[in-house]
């Protein structure tokens, strides 16, 4: 995955989930290009949490989802 892809995962789930792209600042909250380096890096399963505007996003080897 790279970063441009993480990123708009990312964005398009928050975004489905009611939080608007212009709520939020992305790199205020989590340095996107260090998650993609240890996601990209990652030999077994894992999961990352953090939390914008309230909702949890959670990354996955596969998914990125939000829970609210």
């Amino acid at each position: 995955m790279t970063n441009r892809q993480l990123l708009i995962e990312i964005v398009d789930e928050l975004e489905a989930n009611g939080v608007e792209r212009d709520a939020y600042q992305l790199y205020d909250v989590i340095d996107v290009e260090a998650l993609e380096r240890v996601v990209d890096s990652a030999t077994t399963d894992f999961e990352i949490r953090f939390t914008v505007e309230g909702v949890q996003v959670v990354i996955t080897p596969s998914t990125v989802t939000v829970r609210k």
